[in-house]
């Protein structure tokens, strides 16, 4: 395999990952418009949550993002997308 196809294998992955996201998000109920995840680009996306869901996801949960609510995309796997998905529910729908 070549070098343009394994870029093209992680591209595929984290589109995948980004839809995987917004139809669990959709799934446990959210209210929240996740539009925004699934046509964003790159290894990186904004959340859009506050400080204060920040640090609950960061301190009753133990899901980590920077500060300015930026998420690494190419983080979630298919063993730990559920348990984030579930994370970031719990603190959006306290909003």
């Amino acid at each position: 395999m070549d070098w343009r196809s394994e870029l093209r294998e992680m591209a595929d992955r984290l589109v995948a990952v980004r839809r995987a996201f917004k139809q669990s998000m959709i799934q446990l109920g959210s209210t929240v418009n996740w539009d925004h995840f699934d046509r964003s680009v790159g290894l990186v996306t904004m959340c859009g949550l506050s400080v204060d869901q920040i640090e609950k996801l960061t301190k009753e949960h133990f899901v980590f993002l920077n500060p300015d609510g930026r998420m690494v995309v190419s983080a979630l796997n298919s063993k730990n997308i559920d348990y984030v998905t579930r994370c970031f529910h719990e603190v959006t729908k306290q909003k």
